[in-house]
């Protein structure tokens, strides 16, 4: 019986055995899978992975980038020197504004990253006219350096030293002490602001240099609505401390080595400028300036690329410092013109603004400018200070005006005794018909030449006109009537293709310009018909021909010069017409007569012409017999 209980419990902790083995080993195997099937997710997870590292393109890396961070640092050590840390760091910017413009830095370079200009937009955009942009720019100041590479400001790293509203300072700073810093101070209401390079307590640390190199690079992009037109105004300007102010070719690739001290340089676009100005203590002793040209129409390619290697006086190593200005802003005479007197220098700033030169820029400086800013101070609308402008203008010139008409006059009544003079000496004696004309105009009292002088003295102001309206920035945006922008080109029809002589478009003001010229210039050949003209027939024509060169010439111009002069012939021919009525010519010929029949003291200015005609005369003569005596020689 015991022995029967002990096989019941035997069998019955064998069959408890089993059963446990059993569940466990179910338990087990469940695990085992799941471990396989984590296994198995782990590996195509990988396998993914790695296949997309395998398609992904690595970066190459230089051996210095692979290095340590103590290997760099030692090769870092090795290339700057003292300036090693400064070779390391982010870019950041840093700002300085006002209520005209807001200027970024760049700790990376330590110089202007950006201008923006808040008051200007590009044409037909909201976005703000922005100068220097860090894409299409370069500074760099070289520094000869004690370790293996001179220290470039363009590869260091600045770090923000001081920051306030008006001035920030950016340091390169030394690892024994000492900095190399860049101020800049922008004033309240000012384009302008200063800009000073500080070496302070380097020592050692550099090399002492009796000189620094700058370089500055910019590119130029399209800011107006005609590329061609704007293109026409971009042009590196420089003025040398004891010299005036020069360009370098805005239709041609040129290159300048001035080895005059160079006082600023100005990269200037059609209505902005960036220009670096040289403080009262230093000046640039040599200076390389080169200007490319673009040969592309592409608005999205920059039109001209400036660049300026310069020289200047500073010991680093001994604390030098030296002072520039730098003017980012708009091309604005009356602006420029008071910093000219805010620097207390000859720097002539003004001279960026292309009014013209000589006697036309004293037109321009001495009036126009004037009538201008005095219209404007109460007028918005600039089509009417254009006409405005134009009236005043016409005004100053109309005693010329009508001068020139009573002089053509006086020779239009003389017209038949001319024609008897012509008919009366054959036209194979041509001097001999001159010195009768010219005698009949001398009894008569009549000066031929009257009738020109006073249109030459009219001259001035119509070739001014044509240098002021595309340089006023005035007219920039400014519409009226059709022209959506005075500035540019009023394109009424556009072709959408290049047409050869004309572009892809014709201006409005520009073909009523050509229509009134044509007009004008019909009328004034009624006028100049005085009988002495008759042996120039091809001056006629030229008259009709030379309207529509200047179609072909001004229909990408700005529609404010079109339009000025379009208003400025038909301001004329009224003239014209007015003085015709007010002039009596039986009078005049009445008039005439009596003085021919006086005794006429010859005036100096025809004895001059009767002297000159008699000595053509004579060599003439002399010059006939040479070849009769040779012709009997040669038989």
């Amino acid at each position: 019986m015991e022995n029967k209980n002990h096989s019941l419990i035997f069998m019955l902790l064998l069959g408890l055995s089993l059963m446990w083995m059993m569940y466990t080993s179910s338990e087990n195997e469940a695990y085992f899978q799941q471990q396989a099937e984590i296994k198995k997710m782990r590996e195509d997870s990988l396998a993914r992975v790695a296949d997309s590292i395998a398609k992904t393109e690595l970066p190459a890396y230089t051996e210095a980038e692979v290095m340590s961070d103590s290997a760099k640092n030692v090769e870092l050590q090795k290339m700057y020197g003292a300036f090693a840390a400064c070779a390391n760091g982010a870019n950041q910017t840093v700002s300085l504004e006002n209520d005209l413009v807001k200027i970024d830095f760049s700790t990376v370079g330590g110089f202007v990253e950006k201008a923006t200009l808040k008051k200007y937009n590009l044409y037909g955009s909201s976005e703000p006219v922005i100068l220097n942009k860090s894409e299409l720019s370069r500074f760099n100041v070289e520094l000869e350096s004690t370790s293996l590479k001179n220290i470039n400001t363009e590869e260091m790293c600045f770090a923000v030293t001081a920051k306030n509203d008006t001035s920030v300072t950016l340091s390169l700073r030394a690892a024994q002490g000492g900095s190399f810093d860049f101020i800049y101070t922008l004033p309240k209401d000012e384009y302008m602001m200063s800009f000073q390079m500080k070496a302070n307590g380097l020592g050692n640390q550099v090399k002492s240099a009796s000189e620094v190199k700058i370089n500055w690079e910019q590119e130029i992009e399209q800011k107006e609505k005609g590329r061609t037109f704007e293109n026409r105004y971009v042009q590196l300007y420089y003025k040398e401390v004891d010299g005036g102010v020069d360009y370098l070719s805005e239709v041609e690739d040129a290159k300048e080595d001035v080895e005059d001290p160079v006082k600023w340089i100005g990269y200037k676009d059609q209505f902005f400028s960036s220009i670096f100005i040289n403080g009262k203590n230093n000046q640039f002793t040599s200076t390389k300036l080169t200007s490319t040209v673009s040969k592309t129409k592409n608005k999205e390619v920059p039109m001209k690329s400036f660049k300026a290697e310069m020289k200047l006086p500073f010991n680093a190593n001994s604390g030098a410092v030296a002072d520039f200005h730098l003017y980012f802003g708009p091309n604005d005479y009356d602006i420029l013109y008071d910093y000219d007197d805010k620097l207390n220098d000859d720097v002539l700033l003004n001279r960026i603004v292309a009014i013209g030169g000589g006697i036309l820029r004293w037109v321009n400086q001495g009036i126009t400018i004037p009538l201008f800013n005095f219209f404007s101070s109460f007028l918005s609308n600039y089509g009417l200070i254009i006409l405005l402008v134009t009236l005043v203008i016409k005004m100053l010139v109309f005693p010329f005006t009508r001068s020139s008409y009573v002089s053509m006059a006086k020779m239009r009544v003389l017209k038949p005794q001319i024609e008897e003079i012509n008919a009366r000496i054959p036209e194979d004696k041509g001097m001999e018909r001159q010195q009768e004309v010219m005698q009949l105009y001398s009894k008569a009292g009549v000066n031929p030449m009257g009738g020109c002088l006073p249109m030459l003295l009219q001259m001035p102001f119509l070739v001014a006109m044509y240098y002021f309206f595309p340089s006023v920035i005035d007219l920039r945006g400014q519409s009226f009537l059709w022209a959506e922008d005075l500035s540019s080109y009023d394109d009424v029809i556009k072709f959408g293709t290049e047409i050869p002589f004309i572009g892809d478009h014709l201006s409005l003001f520009c073909i009523l310009m050509t229509v009134t010229n044509v007009v004008y210039m019909y009328f004034n050949s009624k006028m100049q018909d005085t009988g002495a003209t008759q042996q120039m027939p091809m001056m006629k024509y030229m008259m009709y021909i030379m309207p529509f060169m200047f179609f072909f010439m001004f229909n990408d111009y700005g529609s404010g010069l079109t339009y000025y002069y379009f208003v400025s012939l038909l301001i004329t021919i009224i003239i014209n017409f007015v003085v015709k009525a007010t002039v009596d010519e039986k009078k005049l010929l009445e008039k005439i007569k009596e003085n021919q029949k006086k005794p006429q003291s010859q005036s100096s200015w025809m004895a001059r012409m009767q002297e000159m005609q008699q000595k053509q005369k004579e060599m003439m003569e002399a010059q006939q017999k040479m070849q009769q005596n040779k012709n009997q020689n040669q038989k």
